[in-house]
This record gives structure tokens, sequence and C-alpha cells, in this order.
């Protein structure tokens, strides 16, 4: 029975770290490599239920590739799916803090929330990526796309009252 016991111990950190590597390939879009819509939705109902009790501001960007489908129907779903690995990995570039999350939202929608950010440096923020997107090209099978993001934003310091979906609605609408 004791040595059931410690081959049992012995597989449980195994299991646990399968576990976790499972999770973490569940969180991911496969795509873009970054997290997906389910773990957004999953830390946003966290976020929001803690912003509400300590009082703090929650700010969202929602960033959408302009004319997308364009993209596809010329240069074919592997080019676009390619882009949008390079439009995830330029505007992870610009989140310097390990609280900010960028996640696929969408199709060709991106979402980005950030804990602790006011509207002013949200502002800021989104201004920096769309500049970079204004003149930024990308390179893909020796074609150079022209890529154009819409950004919307919304920050709140909520309250008990306020709906968590009233701020991806708000910043959708900026868009």
């Amino acid at each position: 029975m004791s040595s059931r016991t410690a081959e049992l111990e012995q597989a449980l950190p195994e299991l646990s770290a399968t576990h976790e590597a499972l999770q973490e390939l569940n969180a991911v879009d496969a795509i873009t490599g970054v997290r997906n819509r389910h773990y957004f939705d999953t830390v946003y109902a966290q976020q929001w239920k803690r912003a509400t009790r300590k009082g703090y501001p929650l700010s969202l960007l929602m960033l959408e590739v302009d004319h997308f489908k364009v993209i596809n129907d010329t240069h074919s779903h592997p080019v676009g799916h390619e882009c949008l690995k390079q439009i995830a990995s330029r505007i992870g570039i610009h989140l310097k803090r390990p609280a900010d999350i960028l996640a696929r939202y969408g199709g060709e929608e991106f979402v980005v929330l950030l804990r602790y950010i006011e509207n002013f440096n949200a502002e800021w923020l989104a201004e920096q990526i769309r500049t970079e997107f204004d003149s930024a090209t990308f390179q893909v099978d020796e074609t150079e796309i022209s890529i154009k993001l819409n950004i919307g934003l919304c920050t709140v310091i909520q309250t008990e009252n306020d709906d968590p979906i009233d701020i991806i609605y708000k910043a959708d609408t900026a868009l």
C-alpha cells in the first residue's frame, strides 16, 4: 500500500503541471498567440468585481482591423492569419505592465484591458497604437500590406449598480 501511495505522490506534481499546461493552451488564441475571448471574459469578470470593490478605474480598448475582409479576399486566409498574428504582436509591444491584458475578441477584433489606468493614459496608449498602424506595413509572403486600426475606448470607475457589459458596449460604440 505504501508503494502505491508513493507512486501517487510522485504522479501528482506531473498531473498538476500537465493540467496547468492544458489550461494555458486553452487560454491562447491559436492564430495570434495572444489570449483568447474565453480567457478575456473570465478575467474581465474577475477584474470588474475587484475594481468595483476597491474603487479603481478600468479602461478598455476595443481595436478592430479596418477592411480586414478585403485582405482575406485579396490575399487568402493564410495571409490574413499571418496579418492577425503580426497585428497582435505589434499591439502587445505597447503594453508594458504584466497586468495589461491583450486578447483576440472576435475575427478581426482585439481587446485590451487596463487596470488602474485613467482615461487620459488610456487615450495616450490608444494614440500610440493608432499612430504606429497609420504608418506601418506588414510583410507577408513578399506582399506588403497596409493595415489600419479603429480603436474605441471606455474608462469607468464602476459602482455596484453598473453592468460589466456597458464598458464593452461603450468601447465598441466608440469604434
